[in-house]
């Protein structure tokens, strides 16, 4: 073979599609109710799950072994000589199929378990509350699957999100009250619902008998705490949670709303102290997600404006609002930007679907293109709400240098349906369901530095602070969203006693903020101190003085971009300069390692490249 042209095509092996290495697809998991098969992409080897019996001997014709029993394969089979050969993928590169034989204590049949033939007693709604990210979810998915078959009248949703640290803005887990996965909710005929099974040790047999023995119970789950640590007892009254007030504080809107410091919540009927201005934009509530025209939903939050005659009272009650339609006028209810409960009037293009929301029409696509300005980084563009790495191109998109910083998402809705937007860069931008393909242009995405007025208001997930001595911090965890003046504070405190060796400055000295975040996915108002103190900004915390980063690195009074190597370290997303990895390790892009060249997930080691070039040298030279 030409030297030239091997060589270039061990440039594509290498740097084209990576180090080979057998890569396996298991259609099913590990699902014994439900018949798959493993898949070697590399030569399209296939395995399928069977129904299979035990064979006495250990020198058998068989189709599944297992240790040194072996199993044979069936169409169907029943009683205790029965089971399912569930292929499932190996570690090892060579023997890439391995079998997990389990029995099947109602029979089997076509290369899955069939399960229990009796019907639940009790009739009603069961929704299964599960993550991608959660290692206990793989063992309920076979549980509720089974459960799934035999359901009887009982209607199953799968409700499953992508990251379990999401509950808390997920709008069906608030509502009843999921804090953790994998749950189960049984709701019965009455409406009356409670949490069922053993968490991630739920069975198959302890879904069936929970809601068989279900019985209502009129007590639901406070949704604030008392600062004393008292939890009030609530009931549910017309469908309605209601909890007691706190100790000390009045049980009566009008004695409550006599103190200035006190609020009212219409939603739980109580009083509560510690009311401000700060709160506001993190109490507000919309379980259809906003401005959802065709989903109806009760909206709590406190009002931007009053009529009244006392306003400094009214403006202190979280009151709510339903949604309703009437006469094809829908009357919307959602929360703005700054947290505040608003009012629209909507005409139904299709009339009024039921007493609190719109009929939706045909379900019609379009094209939506986001396109970047102002940015030299990476950006995505997405849908108001819940949505996994699968629906890349149907929810969400991700702009950067190779598409001109400019993506597409084709999206699926009724015709009439208003959308909301978001993206990386924050704001807000709204289409209409029509059919006609759209652009929109996000113009926001300024980094570098910044000034305090650019960040302040804003939410983000990460923080990193120097202050005047060198020492330096850094607060978030990528997933959690919180205001940049709390960050701004807890770096106020962190560097209160850092100063320059001739004590002439103290304090913050350069503080970046990164991965803006919405208002709506505040996690709270509150951070904590190294010392477990609650820091809550009263005051501007940062002086004109400090060099302030958004979405990039300070270092020698200076904001560096995204990647920008200097002195062996990057700039990496969190804010802050990290060190280069070595070789093998794990990562992302080429400026992660300290060979600046990242294949298939892996940092090259400089010595191997060197050889490479070395060899190409000697070929062409």
């Amino acid at each position: 073979m030409n030297k030239k042209i091997f060589g270039l095509f061990f440039i594509f092996l290498l740097f084209g599609i990576g180090f080979i290495s057998a890569e396996c697809v298991d259609s099913d998991g590990l699902n014994y109710y439900l018949k798959g098969k493993t898949t070697n992409n590399l030569n399209n080897e296939n395995y399928n799950d069977a129904c299979v019996y035990r064979l006495e001997s250990t020198n058998a014709q068989y189709y599944a072994k297992v240790g040194d029993t072996l199993y044979d394969i069936l169409q169907s089979c029943s009683g205790d000589n029965c089971y399912v050969a569930e292929a499932t993928c190996s570690d090892d590169e060579v023997i890439w199929n391995q079998w997990d034989v389990e029995q099947c204590p109602f029979g089997c049949n076509d290369g899955a378990c069939l399960g229990n033939t009796s019907s639940p007693v009790k009739c009603g709604k069961l929704i299964y509350f599960c993550s991608e990210n959660s290692p206990y979810c793989d063992r309920t998915a076979p549980e509720i699957d089974k459960y799934i078959q035999n359901s009887g009248c009982v209607e199953v949703t799968k409700h499953i999100i992508s990251d379990f640290r999401d509950l808390d803005k997920d709008a069906l887990a608030i509502k009843y009250n999921v804090l953790a996965v994998p749950s189960f909710i049984f709701i019965d005929e009455n409406g009356c619902w409670a949490s069922i099974g053993k968490a991630g040790n739920t069975k198959f047999e302890d879904i069936q008998n929970d809601i068989n023995n279900f019985k209502c119970s009129n007590v639901c789950k406070p949704k604030f705490k008392c600062e004393n640590g008292y939890i009030p007892v609530c009931k549910l009254i017309n469908g309605e949670c209601s909890c007691e007030s706190c100790p000390g504080i009045p049980d009566d809107m009008n004695s409550c709303l006599n103190n200035p410091n006190n609020y009212w919540d219409q939603e739980t009927n109580s009083c509560h102290a510690g009311f401000s201005k700060d709160i506001i934009k993190y109490t507000c509530s919309d379980n259809d997600g906003g401005r959802n025209y065709f989903e109806g939903a009760h909206t709590f939050g406190f009002r931007s404006y009053s009529s009244s005659s006392e306003p400094s009272k009214d403006l202190r009650i979280r009151t709510g609002g339903k949604d309703s339609c009437y006469n094809g006028i829908l009357t919307e209810h959602y929360c703005d930007e700054n947290g505040f409960i608003q009012t629209e009037s909507f005409t139904c293009p299709n009339g009024c679907g039921d007493k609190d929301a719109c009929l939706k029409g045909e379900q019609i696509s379009e094209k939506i293109t986001c396109k970047f300005e102002n940015t030299e980084q990476e950006q995505k563009c997405y849908l108001a709400g819940q949505f996994g790495p699968e629906d890349e191109g149907t929810k969400f998109c991700i702009a950067n240098a190779e598409s001109g910083f400019s993506c597409s998402v084709t999206y699926s809705a009724p015709k009439g349906e208003k959308t909301t937007w978001k993206s990386s860069c924050g704001g807000y931008m709204y289409t209409t369901q029509d059919g006609t393909d759209e652009m929109i242009y996000w113009t926001g995405c300024k980094s570098g530095e910044s000034d305090i007025g650019e960040v302040n208001n804003k939410g983000f997930r990460y923080a990193y602070w120097q202050c005047y001595d060198g020492y330096e911090n850094k607060a978030g965890d990528g997933v959690s969203c919180y205001p940049s003046e709390n960050f701004a504070a807890k770096a106020k405190e962190d560097c209160q006693n850092h100063c320059y060796s001739d004590g002439s400055k103290c304090g913050v000295n350069s503080f970046a903020v990164n991965v803006e975040c919405y208002s709506d996915e505040i996690s709270s108002n509150e951070i904590f101190s190294e010392t477990g103190v609650v820091i809550k900004p009263s005051e501007q915390v940062l002086t004109s003085e400090s060099i302030i980063c958004k979405d990039s690195c300070p270092l020698d009074n200076k904001c560096y971009p995204f990647g920008y190597r200097k002195s062996g370290e990057y700039c990496s997303d969190n804010g802050a300069f990290v060190e280069q990895l070595n070789s093998d390790s794990t990562c992302d892009n080429n400026f992660e390692c300290s060979s600046n060249v990242c294949v298939s997930g892996k940092c090259i080691d400089e010595g191997f490249l060197n050889k490479i070039i070395n060899w190409f040298k000697k070929l062409f030279g």
